[in-house]
């Protein structure tokens, strides 16, 4: 053969069997992904996340704004006297509450960042605006008589802000020449000067007011021994504290957290509570989601530190839930469970949280959190909802699906120009297609439907179990890929060598063989609409991108043919209407071959979306 015709042939066999089109897919495929996720009200920051994000064996999951509606309300304040007596503490009225029970309001608000909006008009106009807590503590003091604007105005002095490793915040009262401490009550109450008998008591209260669901946030004041630099106040030592009380709020349940929670379950990922509330409340919200908890489900950060690695891992399959944690503690958490082969998403909020978002393999930040928590993050909620974290979840499985599909439809006619030629070489046959018609097939017929299964529903990637997500490429992919490639790349050639050795003319069986070289791989595309389902069990018809990019790419083949000059570039030549038929045989043969492997794949369990 000519040097230059086999140059340029080769160079052409080469096009055809490395798919060109396959990085335009994917890119499309990881977009689409990303704006549906978008529609969601969840923002993706890379391409790459999308895909990571449907591979998600366990989801790490904040307790405040995300599983709960942030919509707290206070449901009680109590003193140090009340918590210190071995009963329950009295109905809670805000509208009658004592002068004890004021001052805890008033120390609370001088440590909230809570900010009145509209500070100009009437007082029950006011609308609060900040952090969920802060803005309805602030909202109860204004409801109990508290003058909000004076405490917040004239005589507050922020010294140290709420932060998840102390777990308290610190405040200069100008008017009393006291510090306030808002923050957890076994915290402030570890801090404070009590008796044993009022420890025990008011710890007791803790734990059932926590049981209980509610929310606490303990109350305490200190002495400032001297006010002349506020600023100097060294908020690490703050000697023995004065315990004030316990405000108790009430966050409740999102509606649909329970919902999304059994949903992503089922679909064979976990999920785990972290939370830096006190493990009673911690608890009573699982329990409201339907988990069933023991003490053998719970861990708290004090007791995760007394643990090695080794031993914390030995722990990880039985927890739901780790209560009074950390940002370190989460860091340390997720390493440890990546270590165990789990895909990490995991949610947070606050700076200390950066590290831990960069760690999980998908860094989820709430909409509400710190700037430097959504810069550290790979998915941004725009609302503090666990159902988006659900919805993306299974969107990113619809990538990995569509990805998969995409895969198999492109390798699976790949080897088709390498067996022809090298088969037509070996066995001394003329060749079976020139180096326009494999570049003709490749460009402008076989890649369009393959951008098409970007917009796949893929309805049951819900109730399709995670690890199946695990890997893109798994063994159904590369058995489809190969075996189906390799078979109706080596049925292509045997009709080409057959229709020779029965003394069709050649230009005739080269016309034959181009045709159902770039139809059946239009037909197919139904079939790898779905790689184990059947062929009949699902619509054909609902992907109207796939519908149009084959309509597209059936006119294009029918006017290689029918198109003069465009049959005379591509060296066609004219055939009978008879041979219409064996075309039609070929690609239904193909089809039969694909619904083959899918039906053999079922049998052997190896199946996906």
């Amino acid at each position: 053969e000519p040097v230059l015709e086999m140059l340029l042939l080769s160079v052409a066999t080469a096009v055809g069997a490395i798919p060109e089109a396959l990085p335009i897919a994917l890119t499309v495929i990881l977009a689409t992904g990303v704006e549906r996720i978008a529609k969601q009200r969840g923002i993706m920051r890379s391409l790459g996340a999308a895909e990571t994000l449907g591979s998600t064996t366990l989801v790490m999951t904040d307790k405040t704004g995300t599983l709960t509606q942030a919509k707290m309300s206070v449901t009680g304040v109590f003193t140090k006297a009340q918590l210190g007596l071995a009963q329950e503490p009295e109905v809670f009225d805000l509208k009658n509450l004592s002068a004890p029970q004021k001052t805890i309001l008033s120390y609370a608000l001088l440590s909230t960042d809570a900010v009145i909006e509209n500070s100009t008009d009437e007082p029950d106009m006011w609308r609060f605006i900040g952090r969920p807590l802060e803005s309805n503590i602030a909202l109860a003091a204004h409801g109990a008589g508290v003058d909000v604007l004076s405490v917040t105005k004239d005589r507050r002095v922020s010294l140290m802000p709420f932060n998840s490793t102390n777990k308290f915040s610190v405040s200069y009262d100008k008017h009393t020449k006291k510090l306030s401490v808002l923050g957890a009550p076994d915290v402030l109450l570890a801090m404070s000067s009590v008796t044993k008998d009022e420890y025990i008591a008011i710890e007791s209260h803790i734990q059932n007011m926590s049981a209980a669901g509610g929310r606490l946030v303990g109350v305490a004041r200190g002495v400032v021994e001297s006010d002349d630099d506020v600023s100097k106040i060294d908020t690490s030592k703050l000697g023995e504290l004065e315990f004030l009380g316990i405000i108790a709020l009430y966050d409740p349940l999102r509606p649909e957290a329970k919902e999304a929670i059994h949903r992503i379950e089922t679909s064979g990922a976990s999920v785990v509570m972290l939370t830096g509330d006190l493990k009673g409340t911690a608890a009573a919200i699982a329990r409201e989601i339907g988990w069933k908890i023991t003490e053998a489900n719970m861990l708290t950060g004090e007791e995760i530190r007394q643990f090695n690695d080794t031993e914390l891992s030995e722990r990880l399959p039985l927890v739901r839930i780790f209560a009074r944690v950390t940002p370190e503690d989460k860091l340390r958490i997720a390493r440890l469970y990546q270590a165990r082969g789990e895909i990490v998403a995991m949610t947070g909020d606050g700076v200390n949280d950066a590290p831990a978002l960069k760690a999980a393999n998908i860094g989820i930040a709430i909409g509400s959190g710190s700037d430097v928590a959504k810069s550290a993050a790979d998915l941004v909620l725009l609302d503090d909802n666990f159902q988006i974290i659900v919805l993306s979840i299974e969107e990113g499985r619809r990538v990995i699906s569509n990805i998969r599909k995409a895969f198999v439809y492109l390798m699976s006619n790949s080897l088709d120009e390498v067996f022809l030629i090298g088969g037509s070489l070996v066995f001394a046959l003329p060749l079976p297609l020139t180096a326009i018609q494999i570049i003709w097939v490749n460009f402008f017929t076989g890649s369009l439907p393959a951008l098409s299964y970007a917009f796949e529903d893929n309805r049951d990637v819900g109730k399709t179990h995670g690890s199946t997500y695990s890997s893109i490429f798994n063994n159904q992919v590369r058995l489809l890929a190969l075996g189906i490639g390799t078979a109706s790349s080596v049925f292509l050639f045997l009709l080409y060598w057959g229709m020779l050795k029965i003394g069709i003319d050649v230009d005739v069986a080269r016309t034959v063989l181009f045709f159902c070289f770039s139809t059946y791989i239009l037909a197919v595309a139904f079939s790898f609409k779905s790689l184990y389902r059947p062929i009949f069990s699902y619509s054909l018809f609902d992907n109207s991108a796939l519908n149009i990019s084959i309509a597209i790419a059936t006119v294009l083949a029918i006017s290689s043919y029918a198109v003069v000059p465009l049959r005379e570039i591509l060296g066609l030549h004219s055939i009978s209407y008879q041979w219409l038929g064996l075309i039609a045989v070929w690609i239904v043969v193909n089809i039969a071959l694909v619904e083959t492997a899918k039906w053999i794949l079922r049998l052997t369990g190896r199946t996906s979306t």
